[in-house]
């Protein structure tokens, strides 16, 4: 399961990874962005699982960011009542973050990951050169990343002092 930016990446190494190996493989693709991690993406991606024929025994890969993680280790969770997963995460804040402690979730109007799962991936595989594919987008998740432990940390230090 990818977004198109990564599929038209990364789509063919993977496919061409699976069939060396022998593995049946169906790529199924979700809209890209966070505005499409709500639950009528999960019905219409759980449905694309049903005629693709994906069955228990099936494992859903997660090729992308954040968001194709979320969406894919929920609906692994829910797809006949839970089948394995992968994440492969493109992103540095998805390789950092996301990916780690099997989070999953959609959003509702109310807000963000409000409905979702604890479904740990069975593997995660990681390889930092990924994050280089929108190199503008990830300088900035990574100047944030720093901006954010280093207030967390600072705060964390105040706390201490002031007791």
């Amino acid at each position: 399961m990818t977004v198109a930016p990564v599929r038209k990446h990364y789509g063919k190494a993977l496919a061409q990874s699976f069939q060396a190996a022998k593995l049946e493989n169906v790529f199924v693709e979700m809209p890209n962005g966070e505005r499409y991690k709500t639950l009528s993406t999960i019905e219409e991606l759980g449905r694309r699982l049903v005629k693709a024929g994906a069955d228990r025994g099936a494992t859903l890969v997660t090729l992308g960011g954040g968001v194709v993680g979320d969406v894919g280790g929920f609906l692994a969770s829910i797809y006949m009542r839970g089948i394995d997963f992968i994440q492969i995460p493109t992103t540095f804040l998805a390789q950092i973050d996301s990916s780690v402690g099997g989070k999953t979730g959609v959003n509702l109007t109310l807000g963000k990951n409000l409905l979702g799962t604890f479904k740990q991936p069975s593997l995660v595989l990681i390889d930092p050169d990924l994050a280089n594919l929108f190199p503008d987008v990830e300088a900035v998740n990574r100047a944030l990343r720093v901006i954010a432990g280093a207030a967390l940390s600072a705060t964390a230090s105040k706390r201490r002092r002031t007791r």
